[in-house]
Order: structure tokens, then C-alpha cells, then sequence
């Protein structure tokens, strides 16, 4: 990456984005972590736009866990495999459940639901449902998807984002509002592996 003068980009403040591999390495090459966009496939810096490949948005990935949240989710799973998500909050706030596909696509279990300190939520109710269905296209062998578990204080318009869909090609492109939108927002994540 070429830049004229380093000094002039802004500094990252975003306590996710820095955990995660991509700022790792930009921080070993400008010695700070610069302040990123992602919009509609491109990783802005300062007044530069470079395309994002599947390796890239696999960069932003990152499994943390904030010492508010606590999202326990299968790390491996089997293609259609069911499983479920629990969260406890020692916050109250705001709850949202969002998945993020290697591709980028996005699919939103749900936003916004009020949710009291010290309270345990598991997604989907399991009187109701069989859990989620881990998911391979027929032209995946593996893939590695990321759940994200956000309390924010106040409400945000995650309903953006695609409903949990395998229709998310229109939406691939816009996972990069997630990482702004989050800033500010207690954050757990966690990785999974989905092999056939």
C-alpha cells in the first residue's frame, strides 16, 4: 500500500476491528491502526479504496469475548447440522443476534430485544424449533462463518441487514456497516467451522 504522508490518516477506534487479523497486520505496516471503511466490497484508508477478496472478510473475523457477554456457540459443526446459541448479558441493554458468511453475506437472527442484567437468552427457542441448521453450498467443502452477540444501550437499525435467508447475495456487500454500527456496543464473537 502506498502512501504519501502516514502521518495524516486517522487513528482506528473501533475496539472490534482492532482485534481482528486485518488490523493486526495493517498496524505491522503503518505502526498503528489506522482508521478503516468497508463499503460495498472495498477497505477504505484514508482517501485509498482496495477491493476486499473472501480472504479479506475472512481478516475481519475474529472470536472475542467481552467481559460482559458470553455467547456460547458450537466451535465445529457438520453440514445441516442443528445447533443453538446462548447468550448471558451482565449488561442490560439491547440484544442483537447476526451471522456473518465467509462471502460476506449476512443473515440477522434478531435485533433489538431488551434484555435485562444478569439475563440468559438461547436462540432459537428449542420448544419451537430444532435449533439453526449449519449450511454449505454445493460447492463448499468447508467454510468458516462468525456469530456475533451485540449489546448496544440504545437501539440500532440492524434490520438493515437481511433476515436469516439463503437469498443473502444482494446483502453480501454490506457487512461492512456491521463493524460501524457495533463501535460503542459490548461485542462477543466466535468463529465456527462447517465441514461436509
Amino acid at each position: 500500500m502506498q502512501f504519501r504522508d502516514v502521518t495524516k490518516i486517522a487513528k482506528e477506534s473501533n475496539n472490534y476491528l482492532k482485534k481482528t487479523l486485518l488490523l493486526q497486520e495493517l498496524k505491522k505496516e503503518f505502526g498503528f491502526y489506522p482508521k478503516v471503511n468497508i463499503s460495498r466490497g472495498n477497505l477504505l484508508i484514508a482517501d485509498k479504496s482496495f477491493k476486499i477478496s473472501k480472504d479479506t472478510v475472512k481478516k475481519l473475523f475474529s472470536s472475542q469475548s467481552s467481559r460482559f457477554i458470553k455467547l456460547k456457540i458450537p466451535l465445529r459443526l457438520e453440514n445441516s447440522e442443528y445447533y443453538f446459541v446462548e447468550v448471558e448479558s451482565k449488561k442490560r441493554g439491547y440484544l442483537t443476534l447476526l451471522q456473518i458468511y465467509e462471502d460476506g453475506g449476512t443473515s440477522l437472527l434478531f435485533s433489538n430485544k431488551k434484555i435485562k442484567k444478569g439475563e440468559k437468552f438461547e436462540y432459537p427457542n428449542r420448544e419451537e424449533y430444532d435449533g439453526l441448521q449449519a449450511y454449505l453450498t454445493k460447492t463448499q467443502i468447508k467454510a468458516k462463518d462468525m456469530t456475533m452477540a451485540i449489546v448496544c444501550k440504545e437501539k440500532k437499525e440492524f434490520d438493515y441487514f437481511d433476515n436469516i435467508s439463503i437469498y443473502n447475495e444482494k446483502y453480501a456487500k454490506l457487512y461492512g456497516k456491521i463493524f460501524d454500527m457495533i463501535d460503542g456496543c459490548e461485542v462477543s464473537s466466535q468463529i465456527v467451522d462447517i465441514r461436509r
